[in-house]
């Protein structure tokens, strides 16, 4: 099945860079440094990284997916189009959308989702709690066990929209956050 939209022609598309990956590729600037640096963390800690592009490496993505991320697209049509000119990209993070845009493209009718399951609210805590994992990992060099993580996805579906929100723009409350919830996943959010 085709979406209209969902191609991505030679020269165009939308190029997506996360803070996750910014921060991981100061120190790793070429990809020869990039995969060196995950070369290493895996002989560290004597695993395989199962995807390592998810911490190296920005996204191409089409207009739908850009559209979904609610990436700036002038911003990202730029950073594509001089990724497909260079094969250089930016070290900074796509920025988001001004919001007033992003209301303007919605659809008009709204979709009626149970409590619980709003796909905005579930994708911010998808962002959150991998930053908080990357975050948690560059600071102590640990992985954190499948347990662990399933006590940090509750402690982080714990949070209101507001903090979520807090969490995501500010880079102070967001470590002492990260720190909360390596201490205590299941209070982490009262700290906030």
């Amino acid at each position: 099945m085709r979406f209209a939209g969902a191609t991505i022609p030679r020269g165009k598309g939308y190029l997506y860079v996360s803070a996750e990956v910014v921060d991981f590729r100061k120190d790793a600037l070429t990809e020869a440094g990039a995969a060196a640096k995950i070369q290493k963390m895996q002989e560290h800690f004597k695993a395989l990284i199962a995807n390592p592009n998810l911490l190296a490496s920005p996204i191409l993505t089409c207009e739908l997916g850009a559209k979904k991320r609610g990436i700036d697209m002038g911003v990202a049509a730029a950073d594509a189009q001089h990724w497909w000119a260079t094969g250089q990209v930016p070290l900074r993070p796509t920025p988001m959308a001004p919001a007033r845009s992003r209301k303007q493209e919605a659809p008009q009718k709204q979709e009626v989702i149970p409590a619980g399951l709003d796909p905005r609210r579930e994708e911010q805590i998808g962002q959150l709690l991998e930053r908080c994992i990357v975050h948690h990992f560059e600071k102590t060099g640990e992985f954190i066990s499948e347990q662990k993580s399933k006590q940090w996805v509750r402690g982080v579906a714990q949070l209101d929209d507001k903090k979520l929100a807090k969490l995501l723009s500010d880079k102070k409350a967001f470590a002492g956050f990260v720190r909360l919830l390596a201490a205590n996943p299941a209070t982490a959010w009262a700290g906030v």
